[in-house]
């Protein structure tokens, strides 16, 4: 009986205090946790989390903390200054540290403090005078009331490029910038930012969309996009369109309904940050590269001539020393017929900066290499560096490669190569601005400058300007549901992007009866878009189990949809009453009434 009794008081105890190695509802947890950064771009990292109990009968006698995509060194974990036995181990991107405790800390309200500390030096990464860092996801960020991040750079960095997600405060000590995110800063993505040198252009666009027929007809437009050299804010879009999507190539694509007989004049105007370096944007899929080696009208990859001189020229820079070596810019020349590829190759006299394109990404093609074209805006003082003239409105093309090791889209510019004699392979400059890029199709989508017949018409206008500080805004959530018993059980959410910039990595769970039970990560939303998603309800019998409420959570913002619990048991009452009325006036028209007799 002792013994029973033993080990029953055995089981007891490992249940209270041994059954939780993580932290949970029994715990309220609060993180802290600080990257310095040195001006060699190395980053010491302390983490100060603390553990309050909730209950008076449990404690964490153990502690796992999750890091993402990183190499970790110099591992040391203390509480009140004396070390604590932790393990640490390695599975593919994901470091686990494993904190055990060698004492209790019992009673409600009672608190453990401690932390862990280590130094990275791949998160910051400098290219030329530009400083990017990217700081590694917090994991289970549900898990944790309280977060608070804070990142030291040294004043050498230069003035920040751009930041997302936003900070909420920002401050100096010492020789350092001090930038602090809270919980719903850090919970959807990782934080990235970039500091040094970029350059700010203000710009403003016109598109004259014609519509002569008798009907209504829609038309796209490509507006100015983000990409990996340029981060585009929209001061003014009029009128709005129907949406912006984004398509294959990265190009934001607005959607305008033109009425019969009528023209209407769209007017984008805002600014736009350039850097000299690509920074980490959207990957494309493979599907995508495929098609970015693909032969077009004027991408004449098969060409025999195309072919042969590929053979040797296997890289983008053996490539890029080609093109530049061999063809002449023709300073006369304006807009006139595109030549393409196979006759770039022979009239290398008389070409602009279209033919030094389409030689340059004909020949990367058929090496295998994606490439594809860029079409936008160039600023030189350089009276040697000439853009053709699409009307009269200056324009310039350069060429875009897929960099597989470093997964980006590089940008090299052959035709200021030849004409500046300098090296536009190895290094960008600030003076590229992008509006259209031709990848699956080598014409389409058609550049600002094309959309008018009027040759004294100047629709493009861009001058160096001053970056703005716009104070983003959560995204709106819009829902309707179309529930209808069984049948239907769909509601349809709306989100709304209303900031003037573009919006990455958002990550939306669907809430039910306080339990995510759908989640969504969305890579991009345009500025001034929406994206529509649609859930399903759930249904139970009389709407027994069928929530009150729904919730959509983005960033931490928190949206609230009535439930279907009072439609369900309605309706399914509707339906069993008309179901027995049914049977019943069935049963009375089978029922025969025996007719009375009569007698003589």
């Amino acid at each position: 009986m002792k013994v029973l009794r033993y080990l029953l008081f055995q089981i007891i105890f490992i249940f209270l205090f041994f059954s939780f190695t993580s932290a949970d509802a029994n715990f309220d947890v609060k993180l802290d946790n600080n990257y310095l950064f040195d001006r060699a771009g190395i980053v010491s990292v302390t983490e100060k989390i603390s553990v309050k109990n909730k209950t008076t009968e449990k404690y964490l006698p153990s502690f796992e903390y999750k890091i993402q995509n990183v190499d970790i060194k110099n591992l040391d974990v203390s509480e009140n200054g004396r070390a604590i036995p932790h393990n640490i181990s390695k599975r593919e991107n994901e470091t686990t540290i494993k904190i055990n405790f060698g004492d209790k800390v019992l009673g409600n309200g009672k608190r453990r403090d401690f932390q862990i500390n280590y130094t990275i030096d791949n998160i910051a990464e400098k290219t030329g005078d530009v400083w990017e860092i990217s700081i590694p996801k917090i994991e289970d960020v549900a898990s944790y009331s309280e977060i608070l991040t804070k990142i030291s750079v040294p004043e050498d960095f230069g003035a920040e490029a751009y930041f997302s997600p936003s900070y909420i405060r920002k401050s100096h000590e010492g020789d350092s910038v001090v930038y602090e995110f809270d919980k719903n800063a850090v919970s959807e993505s990782r934080i990235v930012a970039a500091f040094g040198q970029y350059q700010v252009f203000d710009y403003s666009i016109n598109y004259n969309l014609k519509n002569t027929s008798a009907a209504s007809k829609r038309e796209v437009v490509a507006l100015p996009p983000d990409t990996s050299y340029q981060r585009i804010f929209y001061k003014n879009l009029e009128p709005k369109p129907k949406n912006i999507s984004v398509d294959e190539d990265g190009n934001w694509i607005a959607q305008y309904e033109i009425p019969a007989n009528s023209e209407v004049k769209v007017n984008v105007g805002g600014f736009v940050q350039i850097f000299s370096y690509p920074r980490k944007y959207l990957s494309p899929g493979v599907m995508n590269l495929y098609s970015n080696i693909k032969e077009t009208n004027y991408w004449q990859v098969s060409d025999n001539r195309i072919q042969e001189l590929s053979k040797s020229l296997q890289t983008p820079e053996k490539v890029y020393n080609f093109v530049v070596g061999n063809l002449k810019y023709d300073f006369s020349l304006t807009a006139k017929d595109r030549l393409g590829a196979v006759e770039a190759v022979t009239t290398t006299d008389a070409v602009t900066c279209r033919e030094f394109t389409d030689l340059t990404i004909a020949l990367l093609r058929a090496s295998g290499i994606p490439s594809r074209e860029v079409i936008g805006y160039s600023q030189s003082d350089n009276p040697s560096v000439k853009s053709i003239s699409f009307f009269n409105d200056v324009l310039h093309s350069w060429v875009e490669y897929w960099d597989n090791d470093k997964k980006l889209w590089i940008s090299i510019d052959p035709t200021w190569g030849a004409t500046s004699k300098s090296d536009y392979f190895n290094k960008f400059d600030l003076r590229h601005f992008a509006f259209a890029i031709h990848g699956q199709s080598d014409s389409l989508p058609y550049p600002p400058g094309s959309f008018t017949d009027n040759r004294n018409s100047k629709d493009i206008s861009v001058n160096v300007g001053n970056i703005e500080n716009i104070i983003e805004k959560p995204i709106k959530v819009e829902y309707k549901t179309e529930i209808f018993f069984v049948l239907t059980r769909q509601m349809n959410i709306t989100l709304k992007n209303e900031n003037p910039f573009a919006l990455y990595d958002k990550r939306i769970d669907y809430i039910s009866d306080n339990k995510i039970y759908a989640q969504d990560n969305v890579q991009i939303i345009p500025p001034f878009s929406t994206i529509n998603r649609s859930v399903y309800s759930k249904f139970s019998l009389l709407g027994r189990d069928t929530p009150d409420k729904y919730a959509v959570v983005i960033n931490g913002a928190r949206k609230e949809i009535e439930g279907t619990k009072l439609t369900d048991m309605y309706s399914q009452l509707i339906i069993v009453f008309l179901i027995i009325a049914s049977v019943i006036v069935f049963l009375l028209i089978r029922v025969r009434i025996p007719k009375s007799k009569k007698y003589d």
